[in-house]
């Protein structure tokens, strides 16, 4: 019932210092091994957790019987992760911000040329932001009634894909050396490649609890956690994206 010692969290939190050291001192081929390392002791401390037993509630004394956290709808990762993507949200809004910020402060504004959306990154933006919700609510009415939650999964799967490939499309269009603008599309467009990335890849770790018998109708709060960030990409792409292509489209420029 109660946790072993491990040393996994210490481990990660020094793999975790690689990607910021690598960006401090300029060693940037040491940020994407760490961050390497980083989903993978992620993932290998998840999978450390819980059980293919279903328990149901247990005695804690007095008479009082409550069930395992890893047998309830909202376990505490489920509230990690909403006030994880809460400061997660307060940082994505002061990006928005600073976008907005430059149109007054920065020189030689406005730019040469506007990126316009053309017609596949608003298709593939436009597919990610309704797959992906729409899949992983798929996946989870499937456990509630004992079905397959295969085709939710392969539907939320597919709509990061397209998020991330949405995203590709406005950094092919932009060069983040020739000005701020372009500059912060890319900061914009790597915002949304990260969360679509990591949720990604919590699908595919899902997908795996899943098919080994940890997550079930009865233990289903990590597909609700997968809920939480899928949701959370979604949104922030619809947006970040949004913002990237809407200058572009008031200029006249969609092609």
């Amino acid at each position: 019932m109660f946790p072993g010692n491990s040393a996994l969290p210490p481990l990660l939190a020094l793999v975790t210092s690689g990607i910021v050291l690598g960006m401090l001192l300029k060693v940037y081929w040491l940020v994407p091994l760490a961050a390497a390392g980083v989903a993978a002791g992620a993932m290998r401390w998840a999978w450390s957790l819980g059980s293919t037993r279903s328990e149901g509630p247990v005695e804690v004394g007095q008479g009082l019987r409550l069930p395992l956290a890893s047998e309830v709808a909202e376990p505490p990762g489920w509230w990690g992760s909403l006030f994880l993507l809460l400061a997660d949200a307060v940082l994505f809004g002061s990006l928005l911000f600073g976008y907005a910020f430059l149109w007054t402060v920065a020189p030689n504004w406005p730019p040469p040329a506007w990126v316009a959306p053309g017609l596949w990154g608003p298709l593939l933006l436009a597919a990610g932001a309704l797959l992906a919700p729409a899949g992983i609510r798929l996946a989870e009415r499937g456990l509630r009634r004992k079905g397959g939650p295969w085709i939710g999964l392969l539907l939320t799967a597919a709509g990061m894909v397209a998020l991330l490939l949405a995203a590709v499309t406005v950094m092919r269009a932009s060069n983040p050396t020739a000005h701020a603008y372009d500059a912060t599309l890319w900061a914009l467009a790597g915002y949304v490649i990260l969360h679509a990335g990591v949720a990604g890849l919590m699908t595919l770790h899902v997908a795996a609890r899943m098919a080994a018998g940890f997550v079930t109708a009865e233990r289903i709060g990590e597909a609700r956690i997968l809920r939480l960030w899928t949701d959370y990409a979604a949104v922030t792409a619809l947006l970040a994206l949004g913002a990237a292509w809407l200058p572009g489209i008031s200029a006249g420029g969609i092609a």
